[in-house]
């Protein structure tokens, strides 16, 4: 399963404020520290590609398993291996924007939105896939 480890807490602090640019329109400010924790281990849940920009879709490996749409950028992968089930599609966002996302939300449109807005059916689905894949980290590492 794909894990990675929060190395940056800002895209300036990961590319400095030249290359961050390429965030404008998507994070405001460009320093956001996003709340991640620096050396903590993230599961990831899916990847999304906007614009030309690789975004995770990430939860805490300990901790509250809340997803979260964070720059890829942010990140260093501890194990880059995908988990079995994910699909690729378009994404909601537009013809060049691609996910790599579960196949049990990869049919629901603008999962993601909908997990913002807790719906109830996604907040489900979402939740079933995370406890599934806490149980493969867990396994993996006893």
């Amino acid at each position: 399963m794909m894990r990675c480890s929060c190395v940056h807490l800002s895209v300036v602090e990961a590319l400095g404020w030249a290359k961050a640019a390429k965030f404008e329109g998507m994070i405001h400010p460009l320093d956001l520290d996003i709340g991640l924790e620096r050396g903590a281990a993230y599961l990831v849940f899916g990847v999304v590609v906007r614009s030309g920009v690789v975004w995770l879709y990430v939860f805490p490996e300990r901790g509250d398993p809340e997803l979260t749409l964070v720059p890829a950028v942010l990140f260093k992968f501890v194990d880059p291996e995908l988990q079995a089930g994910m699909l690729f599609r378009e994404s909601s966002e537009g013809p060049d924007s691609f996910e790599l996302v579960p196949e049990i939300v990869a049919s629901c449109s603008n999962w993601f939105e909908r997990y913002v807005n807790e719906d109830e059916e996604i907040l489900a689905l979402v939740c079933q896939e995370v406890q599934r894949l806490i149980a493969l980290n867990d396994a993996r590492d006893s």
